[in-house]
């Protein structure tokens, strides 16, 4: 569609323990590139799962997306699998493919390299969606100054950084469901399934947050963690600056059809 060629995603599902989070990348790629549902140009959307997404594909596929866009673009990028916390440094990290206690140092991407990659995007639109455990300490550390990206940043942009969980919880793949908790509630709302009659033409980033902030804790907590015996906690967490209400979706106009799909 028209109105989503200069919208570009970067989708990354690590996989290795955690096979679901390929599951999570696809379903989100997909539902990026329908026509029917969001329709993102299948070229503008990047992903990176399985062994692809090691450090050097995560670290190389943002090089690829910086050559892809310009000022005028809008990003989305999605991270599923493991996020962790170096207790002794207190340096928060992505777990790429591969990486193991023995290889940490060399296969880790550490926030501070996140960042810096992110600040070299020219996008004055930026959304990022963190689906692992540590997310919200990710972005209280090593992303908490986008100094380069906020300095582009004008009256016609901004970024919103929408992590899973709080910093001391666990992001929660539910019984019996093929995705996670936070990402199906994301699927839910970026293809226009979060409401009844659906009948906006459009999805914002204020949408996708009001409904995953509302969704992920109500349905967590009706599910027992068995290895406490009390209910799961999961309440996301977001930090943005902006100075406008960014679009996620544009729907076609047959939206009397679209929630059947």
């Amino acid at each position: 569609m028209q109105e989503q060629k200069n919208q570009f995603a970067l989708i990354i599902g690590v996989g290795d323990d955690l096979p679901y989070t390929i599951d999570d990348a696809k379903k989100l790629r997909d539902t990026l590139i329908d026509p029917r549902l969001v329709g993102y140009p299948e070229e503008n959307v990047i992903l990176r799962t399985g062994k692809d997404a090691d450090r050097h594909g995560i670290l190389g596929a943002f090089d690829e997306l910086r050559e892809k866009t310009d000022e005028n673009s809008s990003i989305l990028f999605y991270y599923s699998g493991h996020g962790g916390k170096y207790t002794s440094q207190h340096k928060f990290y992505l777990q790429p493919f591969g990486m193991t206690a023995k290889n940490y140092a060399t296969t880790w991407v550490k926030a501070e390299e996140l960042k810096e990659k992110i600040n070299a995007l020219d996008s004055k639109n930026l959304v990022m969606f963190l689906d692992c455990c540590h997310a919200e300490g990710m972005l209280q550390t090593g992303l908490e100054d986008f100094y380069g990206l906020a300095q582009k940043l004008n009256d016609d942009g901004g970024m919103w950084v929408v992590a899973s969980c709080q910093d001391n919880q666990k992001s929660w793949k539910l019984p019996g469901d093929e995705n996670s908790l936070f990402t199906e509630c994301l699927l839910e709302v970026i293809s226009g399934r979060h409401t009844s009659p659906f009948l906006d033409p459009k999805v914002t980033i204020t949408d996708v947050v009001e409904y995953i902030f509302e969704e992920v804790p109500s349905r967590a907590v009706k599910v027992i963690n068995k290895k406490t015996g009390e209910p799961i906690k999961q309440q996301p967490f977001a930090k943005f600056q902006m100075s406008e209400n960014v679009v996620l979706s544009h729907f076609p106009k047959n939206i009397d059809t679209h929630a059947a799909i």
